[in-house]
């Protein structure tokens, strides 16, 4: 067994290194589901907080939206598509040189390459919202106040979009500390129109 997994892992790291494009997909997906996970994590904060709300409630929904999208969205979701965006390179290529590259190393990496592309996609996706969620369940156990827990999970929020305005800014050898900026800005955004949203609700519901 052991063998085994160690030899699908060799396999999985040296396809891996010889398709370099696939590490560029897999950034893209990495980032653009860490936004996504980030900003839905804000959206449920703000958009169910109440101060007598249950800590243990929110964290759980946070989680429970975390877990969904990182694993049928992010993961499952984007391994599908990634392999039938392949399958269907490989039939045209297939059709231009009118022979079968079923056996070719392309042909055999294809499953390889989608999996590598669907398990940072759901990274992103996963790891941060996990950990926008924790001060809730601490909150929960150690009996704190969930409104310091918001704010704790607020301030993650936009330390993780930092972080991500880091990472962008290195990838693209733009301004980093702008793309930081730029990041925050949009938290800063989304709290506000989805802070707007709710008070519209209160006010005509």
């Amino acid at each position: 067994m052991f063998n085994k997994l160690k030899k699908f892992l060799k396999n999985f790291f040296e396809i891996v290194e010889s398709f370099k494009e696939v590490r560029s997909i897999a950034r893209r997906m990495f980032i653009t589901n860490s936004f996504d996970s980030i900003f839905a994590s804000l959206g449920v904060m703000i958009g169910a907080y109440e101060p007598y709300l249950n800590s243990l409630i929110l964290g759980m929904s946070i989680l429970g939206s975390s877990l969904t999208m990182g694993i049928f969205s992010s993961v499952i979701s984007v391994y599908f598509s990634e392999r039938n965006e392949r399958l269907k390179e490989l039939k045209d290529l297939e059709k231009t040189l009118m022979v079968s590259l079923k056996d070719s190393i392309y042909g055999k990496s294809i499953n390889f390459l989608s999996l590598y592309v669907s398990l940072w996609s759901g990274f992103g996706a996963f790891v941060f919202t996990s950990l926008i969620s924790l001060p809730f369940f601490i909150s929960y156990f150690l009996n704190f106040n969930i409104t310091h827990a918001l704010i704790i999970s607020l301030f993650i929020s936009f330390v993780e979009l930092g972080y991500l305005g880091y990472y962008m800014g290195k990838i693209s050898n733009e301004n980093v500390l702008i793309n930081i900026i730029k990041n925050i800005v949009l938290g800063l955004l989304a709290i506000a129109f989805v802070s707007l949203v709710k008070y519209a609700l209160r006010i005509y519901i």
